[in-house]
């Protein structure tokens, strides 16, 4: 039992961790994700779609 509450304590860095640190360093925060999020967004689009992924609204 020693042997296996030993390893069980030991754990990696797993890959969502590593993904999620990358993603809290490029956004740091709100206004980041908000301006990241607007460059991805068309020209001349308020933030508006034509259509809405999900069914009606």
């Amino acid at each position: 039992m020693a042997w296996f509450t030993g390893h069980a304590a030991k754990r990696t860095i797993g890959a969502d961790k590593v993904n999620q640190l990358r993603h809290a360093r490029l956004l740091r925060d709100a206004d980041g994700l908000r301006a990241h999020m607007a460059r991805h967004r068309a020209p001349g689009d308020r933030g508006e779609s034509a259509r809405h992924v999900g069914g009606d609204r």
